[in-house]
């Protein structure tokens, strides 16, 4: 009869324990996660400006465009896929321009894809841990 409420006892202390650190350790996740997403959609926005000053300094260099000011604004649209079309290139240079526009999307597709699969993994976290409490 000692043995087994001993052996109840300890199941219950074992429980309230899972309990208390799956709580805390859910609420660390979400304010970690919360930070670790902004950090990645700042690492995506930093990872964007060398690439878009690399561009403008390859239209500077080979002269496609008049001044460092218009390389830059001329890259950040092309890049952005946003293209205004105020400036534009001469027709040898054309197409060096729609290849900055197709990395300029697919580096938007993948920093998507990024901030999605740490979403999706916060959820799989949160869904995890919910089963484990009714259990």
């Amino acid at each position: 009869m000692r043995l087994h409420a001993v052996r109840r006892f300890a199941l219950v202390v074992r429980d309230v324990l899972r309990r208390q650190f799956q709580f805390q350790r859910r609420k660390n996740l979400c304010s970690n996660t919360v930070l670790e997403i902004e950090n990645l959609r700042h690492l995506a926005v930093i990872a964007f400006g060398p690439q878009v000053w690399a561009w403008a300094m390859l239209y500077r260099l080979i002269g496609a465009v008049g001044s460092t000011e218009e390389a830059l604004y001329f890259s950040t649209t092309t890049f952005t896929t946003l293209g205004f079309g105020d400036i534009t290139l001469d027709d040898q240079w054309r197409l060096l321009s729609s290849f900055e526009g197709a990395n300029g999307l697919l580096m938007f597709g993948w920093s998507t894809a990024l901030i999605f699969a740490a979403v999706q993994k916060v959820y799989g976290y949160e869904r995890r841990f919910s089963k484990d409490d009714s259990n």
